[in-house]
Parts: structure tokens; C-alpha cells; sequence
């Protein structure tokens, strides 16, 4: 008997975490990192997030109202806005 095929494994697909203003907040509070430099490589060396699962993305939810300087793989285009819109700056890494 023939079985059907089961899904289905992209293996060029990017492993992608997300961060969002509200862990960004509780991140600042919690590990008091200073807002001029959080970046992705120093939330990895801290253990803050796992690289293993994937390179971080800034989505826009929550509200920050501090301005902030962070480096990331991937942000969307409206959390991007908001942090500019604050004072802040947005780096995005470039990925190969």
C-alpha cells in the first residue's frame, strides 16, 4: 500500500525569532542594557535569546517611549517608522 507524502521541509528557509517593543522594555529593565546599544549579537552573548533558533526580527507591537538604538537582522516597516518617529535609529545587519 502506498502512503501519501506528509508535508513538506523548505531547507532554504531562514529561522527567524521575533523581538518586539514590549521584550525590549522588559529587556532594558531587567538586564539594564543601555538603550544606545542593543544589539542583536550582545542579546545572543547574554543568553537573552537562543541563536540556534534563528537571527532576530523587530515587529511593531507595543509602545516604547524612550528612544532606542538597536541593531537587528530584519525589522518591519512600521516598527522601523515608530522607532525613528521616537528619536531612535534602526541598523539592520546585512544577512548572506
Amino acid at each position: 500500500r502506498r502512503l501519501p507524502k506528509r508535508g513538506f521541509k523548505n531547507i532554504f528557509s531562514k529561522k527567524i525569532q521575533s523581538i518586539n517593543f514590549n521584550q525590549i522594555k522588559h529587556i532594558v529593565k531587567k538586564y539594564k542594557i543601555d538603550t544606545d546599544e542593543i544589539k542583536e549579537t550582545i542579546l545572543f552573548e547574554k543568553k537573552i535569546f537562543n541563536k540556534s533558533k534563528g537571527l532576530l526580527k523587530l515587529l511593531d507591537v507595543g509602545e516604547l517611549s524612550y528612544p532606542i538604538i538597536i541593531e537587528v537582522s530584519y525589522a518591519s516597516k512600521k516598527a522601523i517608522k515608530k522607532v525613528e518617529k521616537i528619536g531612535g535609529k534602526v541598523n539592520l545587519i546585512k544577512v548572506l
